[in-house]
């Protein structure tokens, strides 16, 4: 079910319930934490006026598109070779704090590893913010 979900969503609108999840948690109003999670999944329990406009979210897509293409994607990963083995290794662990900082991005980590493409494409966009 999880999967599917996954499937069918954004990653912005999957972290917003999540997070929203995760405070519901540890405030303790909720008993079942995996219940909870996919109810607010489903139903989307993001505020409101939080919510992006559909605009703001076609302007969003067509950046994640272009930087998608497989020529960017070429140029990023070619940009990330040249660089240092010193610089590298400081990039990966800052790569890997930030994904610990996330406890969707961690879990992934943990259960699929590295070579994971949601991890792939996390690495890119991480390195993508260090590019530009």
């Amino acid at each position: 079910m999880i999967q599917k979900l996954i499937a069918k969503h954004d990653l912005e609108y999957l972290l917003a319930n999540i997070k929203i999840a995760e405070d519901s948690t540890s405030k303790g109003r909720v008993k079942n934490p995996a219940a909870y999670l996919i109810k607010a999944i489903q139903n989307d329990y993001r505020h409101p006026k939080l919510v992006q406009t559909i605009d703001e979210k076609l302007i969003a897509k067509k950046s994640i598109e272009k930087f998608n293409t497989s020529e960017n994607k070429f140029k990023l990963k070619q940009q990330i070779a040249s660089l240092s083995k010193g610089t590298l290794m400081d990039c990966k662990k800052n790569f890997e704090l930030y994904l610990n900082d996330n406890p969707f991005f961690k879990k992934i980590l943990e259960t699929k590893g590295i070579e994971n493409d949601i991890i792939q494409n996390q690495w890119l966009r991480f390195m993508r913010s260090k590019f530009i």
